[in-house]
């Protein structure tokens, strides 16, 4: 038990020399579910939250002419920029040149944001194309979700049949885990 320090992260079965074993499952949630709406509106609001503006809500519901809206305390430029480049631009471009902000410059500063936190933009979009609405405190819980990293389930199972199921948050890059950070007793060497 003494070589045995560490245990990987990556999905499988690890037996432990006193017969426990450690079964690791990496929990994966669907985020590819969502159109062009729900990414349209999750970039505004993931782009707002890490520009620190206070977002209220973002929605998907269609209202007049709109598809979807994001609610924000003030106006932020470069969240309302995100769309620079795409068909259908018009409306993000007149608010944000409306206010005297370049759309161009605000544009390039935004796609920046929105592929260095694309991974919490596409959760975002997912839980908006399920839940069509979702206030600002929910999107930060998303963000912060995604921030805390990949969740993995390990089921402990003992040589005497006992099983303890725990859920565990791990960093993009971590690989391993100690075993004294898993409710198990380890034998102490003689």
């Amino acid at each position: 038990m003494e070589a045995l320090k560490f245990v990987s992260l990556e999905s499988g079965r690890t037996a432990l020399p006193d017969g426990t074993v450690i079964h690791i499952e990496l929990i994966e949630t669907n985020d590819n579910d969502f159109g062009d709406v729900e990414e349209h509106e999750a970039e505004h609001a993931v782009v707002a939250i890490k520009n620190d503006t206070t977002v209220y809500e973002a929605s998907v519901q269609p209202e007049g002419n709109s598809l979807g809206h994001v609610s924000m305390a003030s106006f932020d430029p470069i969240a309302a920029a995100t769309s620079k480049g795409r068909a259908g631009n018009g409306h993000d471009r007149h608010i944000v040149e409306s206010a005297g902000h370049s759309f161009e410059g605000n544009g390039s500063v935004a796609h920046g944001m929105v592929r260095r936190y694309k991974k919490q933009i596409r959760k975002v979009a997912s839980a908006l194309q399920k839940e069509r609405k979702l206030t600002g405190s929910r999107i930060q819980q998303i963000i912060q979700n995604i921030e805390e990293g990949e969740k993995v389930r390990i089921r402990i199972v003992t040589p005497d049949g006992k099983t303890q199921t725990i859920t565990k948050h791990f960093g993009e890059n971590q690989k391993m885990i100690s075993l004294s950070e898993l409710p198990i007793e380890l034998p102490q060497a003689a």
